[in-house]
């Protein structure tokens, strides 16, 4: 990532719960986590280029899914 400096990646099956906190310099995260109970599974989540303007937009589903424009 520090090399080529991606605009967007889109991440698949992150396993992360809800309670993580998640930072990665240079990028704004938005992401969509499941769970269930007690074991963290499937979950997705774009990472965004901080010089790249975006808004998030919202997705009425029950698919893991997140979404910007």
């Amino acid at each position: 990532m520090n090399e080529h400096l991606p605009v967007c990646l889109a991440l698949q099956e992150t396993l992360l719960k809800p309670s993580c906190t998640s930072n990665i310099r240079g990028y704004s995260i938005l992401r969509k986590d499941y769970n269930t109970g007690e074991r963290a599974c499937g979950g997705v989540a774009l990472l965004i280029n901080h010089a790249t303007p975006f808004s998030p937009v919202l997705i009425r589903t029950s698919l893991q899914a997140v979404a910007v424009q």
